[in-house]
């Protein structure tokens, strides 16, 4: 096409170039193209050996077919233009209305198959007026978040204005079955602003909804505008869609091994699950006894990553070792979930057994080595005593015989 893009009831022109790429004429030449129906003023004319004067006509029948019969296309001679060549010339003025147009051109002969044009060629018609507003003559556009949670209080925004070419408008309302109330009107720019809805003036309206568990997801709704203009009352609709996001997450804390000695390592391992159906960013894990454990950057529906972290118990440490994992991440919308888990070890001290003395009561034999040194100076004693008493029986038993 000799352009792209053209505006509406302008005369422009295809060109189609046919080559005989053989060794040998092609005989019975036709070429035919099939026009959209919305063009008019339709001519085609053809031209062997292009760089020679001299144009043919070719006919246009209903429907905007066009047929070229050239008849014969000397062999090919490597070159360009001559005798294996023709081109058509396909003249149309484009239609009142605006849109792309695709159009193809089919080439045929006695030796060949047919052959037809690719890619397309599209022309974009363009210079249509605007179209008129829906309704004919009041506008509105529905704004609100892409997304929000269960609990979330969602804000919806409506500007109203005036179609193009529209009359002034009156008695301007507005109504949306999902808003907590109805819309309250926020503010009017351009224009002189008062009570009549006119050209060049935006009314900007607003309402809210609290999200609850039963609201369906995606949460759909529609607002209606409506107002009062010379030819009666016109309206317009807009819709927006809210996504209804639950993000969760997910931590298991556990340690290898549960039970250590003083001076022994434990390692504790934190699995964090993204349990939600939106995405988590910035997820941090950390544990209240040994700080910061890791970050992860991103973690999809579904996904598992997992940090670690080592421990040793001190020298002079026992008993039971409990510390708390905390998973911390939140989604696009800034709204964060945690979730903690527990895990416990045991550490073991070493112990000294000293066994108790015993002492034994009066009038007990004794036993062990120091009975026997006790039993062997009680002996002793007992002979020196025995001793002594015979000496001094003897010696009174002398002195009575003198």
């Amino acid at each position: 096409a000799s352009s792209s893009q053209v505006n509406i009831n302008t005369a422009f022109t295809y060109t189609v170039t046919v080559t005989n790429t053989g060794n040998a004429p092609a005989t019975g030449v036709v070429i035919t193209d099939d026009l959209d129906n919305s063009f008019t003023g339709v001519s085609a004319t053809y031209n062997v050996d292009p760089a020679t004067a001299g144009e043919t006509a070719c006919t246009v029948a209903s429907g905007n077919v066009v047929t070229c019969n050239v008849g014969t296309l000397a062999a090919n001679d490597s070159a360009p233009n001559g005798n294996d060549e023709v081109v058509v010339t396909i003249h149309a003025t484009t239609p009142n209305t605006c849109g792309q147009l695709s159009n193809t051109a089919t080439v045929d002969s006695n030796e060949t198959s047919p052959v037809t044009s690719g890619p397309a060629t599209v022309v974009t018609v363009t210079g249509c007026a605007p179209p008129s507003g829906p309704s004919g003559g009041i506008v509105v556009v529905k704004g609100g978040p892409a997304q929000a949670h269960v609990g979330d209080t969602i804000t919806y925004t409506f500007a109203v204005s005036l179609a193009a070419g529209s009359a002034s408008l009156t008695n301007i309302t507005i109504s949306d079955p999902i808003c907590s109330a109805t819309p309250t009107l926020v503010s009017k720019t351009g224009g002189n602003q008062d009570t009549t809805l006119e050209t060049g003036e935006t009314w900007n309206y607003s309402c809210t909804h609290v999200v609850t568990a039963t609201d369906p997801d995606p949460l759909p709704n529609t607002v209606t505008v409506t107002g009062t203009g010379p030819s009666g009352q016109v309206s317009d609709t807009d819709t927006h869609s809210v996504d209804i996001i639950h993000p969760a997450i997910k931590i298991v804390k556990t340690a290898k091994p549960s039970s250590i000695g003083p001076g022994e390592t434990v390692t504790y391992t934190f699995a964090v699950t993204n349990t939600g159906d939106v995405t988590l960013f910035n997820v941090k894990v950390t544990d209240n006894k040994l700080g910061n454990i890791c970050t992860i950057d991103q973690l999809a529906v579904g996904e598992t990553k997992t940090c670690t972290a080592d421990f040793t118990a001190s020298s002079g440490f026992g008993g039971p070792l409990d510390n708390v994992g905390k998973a911390k991440g939140h989604d696009v919308t800034g709204f964060s979930v945690q979730d903690t888990d527990t895990a416990t070890v045991n550490v073991v001290l070493g112990t000294t057994v000293t066994p108790t003395p015993v002492t034994p009561p009066s009038g007990v034999a004794f036993t062990g080595a120091s009975g026997v040194i006790t039993l062997a100076g009680l002996a002793l004693l007992l002979l020196l005593l025995g001793t002594g008493i015979l000496f001094f029986t003897r010696r009174r038993e002398d002195g009575t015989q003198t």
